[in-house]
């Protein structure tokens, strides 16, 4: 009874994401049509570096939000560290940063990305494990 319940718990969970996702869809589509003006703009004005600042900062908003999707519907390990890594890059590139701020977020996705490599060899070592347990069974 108890498996039964957690088994309907994680589809309305995994139906629930998948809503979030839609809207978070929906909601990224609107903004971007919604900011086509702008990109009108930004191509009839060239060379000021403020609106390009102003344009690079809104599209790192929706690789973001994409990414957010990519994590809502499948989380996993790999979809957050590619997140976080877009978050810091995000930070780097669009912040108005000192020296050490910018040394800090290389340093921190300089170890988000070992950390991440070496979770996904951990998780392919117990996969061919898992694998090589079923063949014997």
């Amino acid at each position: 009874m108890r498996e039964k319940i957690q088994k309907i718990s994680n589809k309305v969970c995994d139906f629930l994401e998948l809503i979030i996702s839609i809207i978070v869809i929906i909601a990224l589509i609107i903004s971007a049509i919604s900011y086509l003006p702008v990109i009108k703009d930004l191509f009839i004005k060239t060379g000021n570096s403020e609106e390009f600042l102003i344009f690079l900062e809104q599209i790192f908003n929706y690789v973001v939000g994409i990414e957010f999707i990519k994590l809502l519907c499948k989380p996993n390990t790999e979809n957050t560290f590619e997140v976080l890594i877009f978050l810091v890059s995000r930070h780097m590139i669009i912040g108005h940063n000192s020296a050490l701020d910018m040394f800090l977020s290389v340093v921190s996705i300089a170890i988000l990305c070992v950390i991440r490599r070496l979770l996904n060899t951990k998780f392919k070592i117990e996969k061919k494990n898992d694998e090589k347990l079923e063949k014997i069974n």
